[in-house]
């Protein structure tokens, strides 16, 4: 669902009239709605709608205490954004849980932001960093079981509070600390400052080790799964088929920094397109792995490698343009349609080199253009539409946005390169 239509029925409820969001919430596929990825329970307390809140928890009780993207229950999320006691209240009536934890972790925001969190965190650690003297009252009221619990560091939500203490004085968290039991500290802003750097280096790490085995584990099972796999096209996934010349021949730099050229023949991108539409019919039916990015686009580095390593190679000469020595990190698949729930931001890529190559475009299609930009404010300096099997090669520098798609469908197939 659109965020605009669901505020408009938040805002709604707010007033009392509740018809669309008990009609929302009735739908046999509500428990599977997301709102820019949030479930209902979460995007309710999101927007402080304290009434669509209520019945959205009533109906949906399952979610209450499910995490969102950021490894946060509602709660917890709640507390982190300082919303009003109203809204917190009803969610611990609705029983919260205080003393849910967070997990240590990584999470991805758009294409280039990267948040990293704190394992172990009860609601009480959330709000002792807050500054948040009612929050806390509140939570404390709910029971205090959880005040001494260690968080991934074995930090109390004391420590936390007499840590923010010193790195924000005046800022409410001297009584935040006295609510959590707190009365003198020997601690000084460098030494909260030093301890928080040397979590944060440790965070990275402890991270890092995490997404190693997670990948590691990843690709055993993909590996296996894959074996299980009947291709629509056998030759195209070994990577076996004959060259189609040079590409870099027709290479022309159409702004600074951004290149275009014929990569694939129209040929071939239909192959491409047909073989990974086959595969999701397949994962589907034989329960195959589907690994998706964050908007939910297929991530096919981990299920056509050789594939990509032969469309990597015929792009070799154009890459040594922008890279001397590229190597393939990521592929994925877009697909681009009206209504897709997505938001497509002004951005920069986060490797060095991006290689979009158009796989799709149907004959109606309206919009799904790319534009370039000189910066993250003025007007765009270059508009590219796609034709299939043309590319478009930039490098990160390049601010650059996809237009939303109104009509029709196109896809395409995105390399990222270091």
């Amino acid at each position: 669902m659109e965020p605009a239509e669901f505020m408009e029925i938040c805002a709604e409820a707010e007033e009392g009239r509740l018809e669309r969001l008990r009609q929302l919430l009735a739908r046999p596929d509500a428990a599977s709605l997301r709102i820019s990825g949030a479930t209902l329970v979460s995007a309710c307390c999101a927007l402080g709608s304290e009434h669509a809140l209520e019945l959205a928890v009533a109906s949906l009780p399952q979610q209450l205490n499910a995490v969102d993207s950021l490894g946060f229950p509602v709660l917890h999320g709640a507390c982190e954004r300082r919303e009003g006691v109203g809204l917190l209240s009803r969610l611990l009536e609705a029983k919260a849980l205080p003393e849910q934890l967070t997990a240590d972790g990584r999470y991805r925001l758009g294409q280039t932001s990267t948040i990293y969190n704190e394992g172990g965190r009860t609601a009480f650690h959330v709000a002792a960093t807050t500054g948040d003297a009612e929050i806390v009252q509140l939570l404390l009221k709910s029971g205090p079981g959880a005040l001494d619990a260690l968080d991934s560091f074995g930090n109390r939500p004391r420590d936390l509070a007499e840590e923010q203490m010193m790195l924000e004085p005046g800022k409410g968290h001297e009584r935040v600390f006295e609510l959590f039991g707190g009365s003198s500290t020997s601690l000084t802003a460098a030494e909260a400052r030093a301890r928080r750097k040397a979590r944060e280096h440790e965070l990275r790490r402890r991270v890092a080790c995490q997404d190693e085995e997670r990948c590691l584990q990843e690709k055993m099972v993909m590996e296996e799964a894959l074996r299980a796999y009947q291709p629509l096209d056998a030759p195209l996934v070994s990577g076996e088929w004959p060259s189609w010349g040079d590409c870099a021949s027709s290479l022309e730099e159409r702004s600074p920094g951004v290149f275009l050229f014929q990569l694939l023949p129209s040929e071939l991108c239909g192959r491409v397109w047909a073989e990974i539409e086959h595969y999701l019919q397949r994962a589907e039916e034989q329960q195959l792995p589907r690994p998706v990015r964050h908007d939910g686009c297929l991530d096919v580095s981990q299920i056509f490698p050789q594939m990509l390593r032969r469309i990597s190679a015929a792009a070799g000469p154009a890459l040594r343009k922008l890279a001397e020595t590229p190597r393939l990190r990521h592929a994925f698949r877009t697909k681009n349609f009206p209504q897709r729930d997505e938001d497509f931001a002004r951005h920069k890529d986060k490797y060095a080199v991006t290689l979009n190559v158009c796989l799709r475009r149907s004959e109606d299609l309206q919009g799904s253009r790319v534009f370039f930009f000189a910066n993250d404010t003025d007007p765009p300096i270059y508009c590219h539409e796609h034709q299939v099997g043309l590319a478009v090669l930039h490098s990160s520098k390049e601010w650059h946005q996809t237009e939303e798609c109104y009509q029709g469908e196109r896809g395409s197939l995105i390399l990222w390169y270091d």
